[in-house]
C-alpha cells in the first residue's frame, strides 16, 4: 500500500502549514515567502508529494487532493472551495 499524494503541481511549506512558496524564476526550485526554506531541485511543474489529507472542491465539482497546507491555502484563499478532510481509510491505495 501507498499513501496518496498532493496533486498541487507546486510545493506548499510543511513548516509553516500556510506560508506561501514562490517558484524561483527561471530556476529550479522554490522558496517559502514566510519561513524563508528553500527547496533546491524542485522541478517546476511536479506535483507538490506531501502526503493528501483533504479533498477540496471548487465551485465546479471538480475535485484535488491536497495536503494539509494546500488545504489550509485553498480555504484562506479560494471562496468557493469546499475543503473536508479524507476519511483515514480513503488515504492508502493498493499498488
Amino acid at each position: 500500500m501507498s499513501l496518496l499524494k498532493c496533486a498541487v503541481p507546486w510545493p506548499a511549506c510543511p513548516n509553516c502549514v500556510v506560508g506561501e512558496v514562490d517558484a524561483k524564476a527561471g530556476k529550479v526550485g522554490a522558496i517559502c515567502r514566510t519561513c524563508r526554506r528553500v527547496w533546491a531541485g524542485f522541478p517546476a511543474g511536479a506535483p507538490c508529494g506531501q502526503n493528501a489529507t483533504h479533498v477540496v472542491t471548487d465551485g465546479q465539482k471538480d475535485a484535488v487532493l491536497m495536503c494539509d497546507a494546500h488545504a489550509a491555502l485553498a480555504a484562506k484563499f479560494i471562496p468557493s472551495a469546499k475543503v473536508e478532510p479524507m476519511r483515514i481509510e480513503r488515504r492508502e491505495i493498493l499498488l
